[in-house]
């Protein structure tokens, strides 16, 4: 295993992620389609990143351009799940909204199978609607008051500094903890926090 901290907490986030679609997917809401593919997505791309991370690190092996292709293949998905879950929190589930939003990520989807390989653009396709997502959040727990909203909120929030400390190389240890490990781990608090509202019935499905 050439990244044992990367390699296993990628494999912790694709325990969690998967735990949490199949709950959705029993138990969720009017929108837990949308819930259960964001987190299916996620266990799909932490399960694939953290192979290449710690068996297959070399650029240009062939097994390992089809492990990290299908890493921001599925984070795409998970950016346009969250496009959708947006939607519903605003009520917004209409056939031009699902078009709108799925277009920028055909496109993403071309530019990688292009040949585009770097994990920022992965960021770049899903910080949009991480972002819109914590507004909605946010909106919906000033107009209704109802915790799960903030606890997501903050989840989303969770999220964006883990993505920053990704982009910024940021680590508490070059070998055992750097900054992919932190990232993770980051990330796996945050997506708990959101389960809640996944979890939540109510007429907007959040």
């Amino acid at each position: 295993m050439m990244e044992p901290a990367v390699t296993l907490s990628d494999y912790l986030l694709t325990v969690e992620c998967a735990v949490c679609a199949l709950w959705c997917a029993r138990r969720g809401t009017i929108a837990r389609g949308w819930w259960t593919l964001f987190y299916a997505s996620l266990a799909l791309a932490a399960l694939a990143g953290g192979t290449t991370h710690g068996f297959y690190p070399t650029d240009g092996e062939p097994i390992h351009e089809v492990l990290w292709t299908a890493t921001l293949l599925a984070i795409g998905a998970t950016a346009w799940s969250m496009w959708r879950i947006a939607g519903s929190v605003l009520g917004w589930d209409r056939p031009w909204f699902s078009w709108a939003v799925l277009v920028p990520h055909v496109i993403y989807a071309a530019v990688v199978l292009g040949g585009v390989r770097e994990f920022r653009a992965a960021i770049i396709c899903y910080l949009p609607p991480t972002v819109v997502l914590l507004a909605c959040f946010a909106w919906r727990w000033r107009r209704d008051r109802r915790g799960h909203h903030v606890i997501a909120a903050v989840g989303v929030v969770l999220t964006l500094v883990a993505a920053g400390i990704q982009v910024s190389g940021f680590g508490l240890h070059p070998i055992w903890f750097d900054h992919n490990a932190f990232y993770h781990m980051m990330q796996a608090v945050g997506l708990a926090l959101l389960l809640p509202a996944a979890l939540e019935r109510s007429e907007a499905g959040v």
